[in-house]
């Protein structure tokens, strides 16, 4: 009887370690390169006077990554593509007096920019700054920033 017993304790318990299951999960990674931005100089209008206007052009972005990857891109918070978009100068030692640049002929694209097959986008624009007549005399600066992240 243990003998039964036995050769059935081992049948039983081969049926149960036998009902196992494994599953492979393949894990893959594809490295890009990470994005890049850099200008092409500060802008200076250096000593202007009131009442007047001045221009300046040339003015570049470019971004560096991943070729064909599609970037959003914003100035300041804003899609590159909205209306008008300017830079405010504030005086040195009175933050309620500004001047506004605004961005004229600059690189229009659509809401799904790309990198091109170098893996580089170009925004280029022009400044304009017109100095009203009762502007406060002192220094006035601001930045433009561009950001950038894939899309």
């Amino acid at each position: 009887m243990s003998l039964i017993l036995t050769l059935f304790l081992l049948t039983f318990s081969n049926i149960f370690s036998s009902n196992t299951s494994e599953e492979n999960m393949n894990i893959n990674a594809t490295i890009i390169k990470p994005l890049k931005v850099i200008h092409n100089g500060d802008i200076n209008y250096g000593k202007v006077i009131q009442g007047s206007t001045h221009s300046t052009s040339g003015h570049t972005f470019t971004i560096y990554g991943e070729p064909g990857q599609k970037v959003k891109i914003t100035l300041d918070s804003k899609n590159i593509n909205g209306n008008k978009n300017s830079i405010v100068l504030t005086h040195e030692k009175n933050s309620l007096n500004i001047l506004n640049v605004f961005l004229k002929n600059e690189t229009k694209d659509n809401p799904q920019t790309k990198l091109n097959e170098k893996g580089e986008y170009k925004y280029s624009f022009d400044t304009e700054l017109t100095v009203p007549k009762n502007a406060q005399i002192g220094n006035y600066s601001g930045t433009l920033t561009m950001e950038v992240k894939f899309n």
